[in-house]
């Protein structure tokens, strides 16, 4: 954490150099205090300053802090604040109120998440709700301990003023249905333009479901995405939510309902809805509901239906059993499915089931069966439906897929008319002899595979020098290639570190390894030629101290036009270290936009 010089070193550049062009500046749970916000204010009133966005969560700015950080905001350029987590209390919202109420004040997203404000912290920042001149489009309050006693108060301002916000994030707060009636008649006001609301974990019951449903169907309605996840609507929510999601007034694009104790009448009401001609929805995830198999039948009616707009459906832990996969299977076979990602992560599907699900030629591009546990005549299946298959990803992660089935896969990913880009073998049994039949893979039909993710396998230092082998060869076009928790050595780092240098690599994730400054200063040497171009690096707890900062920094230095999100969370960096890579990303020479310490 950079401390208060730190700090202050940060903001004198903002000030002192025209030529400063940063516009995110990212120091969450970075120890900012009171003090440091006096100078981030002056950074935020000085005309030369172009930051637009600040991230200040988990710090602890108190009151004092949040009051000249506000009272700077009423001539700033910042659009977007972020304070998750910073223990703000009223007396902030009071300061936040009186920014937003300021014409002169360019705030549009405002992140508040996880902060003790209750309901009287909510009023006071109504008062800033209300002003025309307030310009939220974004505002998240979950996790505030608002009860609906502040949700009637925040619904009211917003009925006052309508047509700025876009955006609301109310999870995790207490709500209850009497709240929500009040909310709802905000969204069937004439010029409310509000497109997502998130209802996570609120206390809600089907009696919401009545009041979101007149909302949804009303003339005005805008809402494009809504999540009530974990509130226990049951059947009759379930049916209520069915309703609006057919009628022609309802545009909603985008509903998740996961870990709503919807059963088989609710899954069949929200089926039925789906095969009209009236939904617009693109986007449906029902995980964690006891659908069961007798649901399949009329959702792979409503998926056959040509009126059916669906592209995305999670059923993930829905109880679902090979039985299930026979409609469904035949659905996404039909030719007239618009659907192109299905999630079926911890069903019982056995083998019957993931063979059906493979066997049938359908428009499926991702297909997530990540627990699943297919056994090797199901991973044959899945094999042939890569070959000539539209499938772009595939997710097999925690499967016990071992070298044997992997092999079986790898040997489907050489066909030349396999298209698969982005494969996820996390947590497997795959060792060195698995990296063997992927590097053939890669080596024959190189011009597919995007992202590789073996993180949580053991293909030790042999398995790694393999992939290494095959990066290098300028065929190849993998950009993403994740080997977290591998527990890889020294060893290993250099042959990863050799492929920096002239590969197409964009992203690469060693977090979890106990790599240390030595494995770190391997992967510096190569990071600072020119001719590398990794724009995100993942070495979160590797056993990174202050000697690893020092060598990443140098490298940067060398070639700063690149890397663009480092993360070295879980690390020993020490105040100096972390000092040496802050310097850097706000040096307006540096591509460093996202750096997680």
């Amino acid at each position: 954490m950079p401390g208060e010089s730190g700090i202050k070193r940060l903001c004198s550049v903002f000030v002192e150099e025209p030529q400063c062009v940063l516009e995110i500046l990212m120091i969450a749970r970075c120890a900012v205090k009171e003090e440091d916000c006096m100078c981030l204010a002056t950074v935020l009133g000085s005309d030369t300053s172009r930051l637009k966005v600040l991230d200040l969560s988990l710090n602890e700015p108190e009151d004092t802090g949040v009051k000249l950080l506000s009272d700077a905001l009423q001539h700033s350029k910042l659009q977007s604040l972020k304070l998750r987590n910073c223990n703000l209390t009223e007396t902030s919202c009071e300061a936040l109120a009186m920014a937003l109420s300021s014409e002169m004040c360019s705030l549009a997203k405002l992140d508040l998440k996880e902060n003790d404000l209750k309901d009287s912290g909510i009023k006071q920042m109504c008062s800033a709700i209300k002003a025309l001149q307030c310009k939220l489009s974004l505002l998240c309050l979950s996790d505030c301990r608002i009860t609906e006693v502040g949700i009637r108060a925040l619904a009211s301002a917003l009925r006052s003023n309508p047509s700025h916000l876009r955006d609301l994030d109310l999870s995790r707060n207490d709500l209850g249905d009497t709240g929500l009636e009040e909310l709802s008649l905000f969204l069937q006001e004439p010029g409310c333009r509000l497109e997502n609301l998130n209802l996570c974990d609120c206390d809600l019951t089907e009696e919401s479901c009545s009041a979101l449903a007149s909302a949804l169907t009303s003339d005005s309605s805008a809402l494009r995405e809504l999540d009530l996840s974990r509130n226990p609507l049951g059947d009759s929510g379930a049916t209520e939510l069915s309703g609006a999601i057919a009628h022609p007034h309802c545009h909603l694009e985008k509903l998740r309902l996961v870990g709503c104790e919807i059963g088989e009448e609710g899954g069949t009401s929200l089926a039925l809805a789906l095969g009209s001609n009236g939904s617009d929805l693109r986007s449906l995830d029902l995980s964690g509901n006891l659908l069961g198999d007798v649901v399949m039948k009329p959702l792979s009616t409503a998926l056959r239906d040509s009126g059916c707009k669906l592209k995305s459906l999670s059923i993930s832990e829905c109880g679902i059993t090979g039985e299930g996969c026979v409609p469904l299977a035949e659905a996404l076979s039909s030719g007239t499915s618009h659907l192109k990602k299905l999630d079926m992560t911890g069903n019982k599907l056995r083998q019957e089931g993931v063979r059906l699900l493979s066997a049938h030629r359908s428009t499926l591009k991702s297909l997530l069966l990540s627990e699943v546990r297919p056994k090797y005549k199901d991973i044959e299946s899945l094999a042939v439906a890569l070959r000539g298959g539209e499938l772009r990803e595939l997710d097999l992660s925690h499967k016990e897929l071992d070298d044997s089935g992997l092999e079986i896969i790898a040997k489907a990913l050489r066909t030349p008319d396999c298209r698969l880009e982005t494969l996820r073998l996390y947590n497997n049994k795959i060792s060195s002899a698995g990296c063997v039949a992927m590097v053939s893979t890669l080596r024959e039909n190189p011009q597919h595979l995007l992202e590789l993710d073996l993180s949580g396998n053991e293909p030790g230092d042999d398995g790694v020098e393999l992939l290494a082998s095959a990066l290098r060869e300028q065929h190849c076009r993998l950009h993403t290639l994740k080997l977290n928790e591998c527990n890889l050595t020294k060893s290993s780092c250099a042959a990863v570190a050799s492929v920096l240098k002239g590969s197409h690599l964009k992203e690469l994730a060693l977090s979890h390894n106990n790599l240390g400054d030595s494995g770190v200063k391997l992967l510096s040497e190569e990071l600072q030629h020119a001719t590398c171009t990794l724009e995100a690096l993942s070495l979160a707890s590797c056993g990174v101290t202050q000697e690893g900062c020092a060598c990443l920094a140098s490298a940067l230095r060398s070639n700063p036009g690149h890397l663009q999100q480092l993360d070295l969370t879980g690390n020993a960096l020490g105040d100096q270290g972390r000092a040496l890579l802050l310097s850097l990303q706000q040096d307006p020479g540096y591509r460093l936009d996202k750096l997680s310490l």
